[in-house]
């Protein structure tokens, strides 16, 4: 009910999200890949699943994330993120709506 009369559209993925998804993707790359890996790759290199688990991430996540930053919206989770949360920190605001609800 709730997304029913706060956002009662579907945000589709688009080539622009894409463009969302590459930056966050390149600044989780830069921060967080193993050091092995970091030398002589690039982020768009990275086309293998488990590269998202080494950054500690979920692809699902990062595509959230891209959109919320497309439609300049807040994304409100209540998984932790923390990868996400420190890499995006000036591009992206994430709320934990759960924390306040009593």
């Amino acid at each position: 009910r709730f997304l029913e009369t706060r956002l009662p559209r579907v945000l589709d993925v688009r080539k622009t999200t894409a463009m969302y998804y590459g930056q966050l993707k390149e600044k989780l790359f830069g921060k967080y890949a193993p050091k092995g890996k970091r030398k002589g790759l690039r982020p768009e290199q990275l086309v293998d699943p488990l590269t998202a688990t080494q950054l500690g991430i979920q692809e699902n996540d990062l595509w959230i994330a891209a959109q919320a930053m497309e439609h300049n919206l807040v994304l409100v989770t209540h998984d932790q993120m923390t990868q996400i949360r420190e890499a995006v920190r000036d591009l992206l605001v994430i709320e934990d709506w759960a924390l306040t609800v009593k």
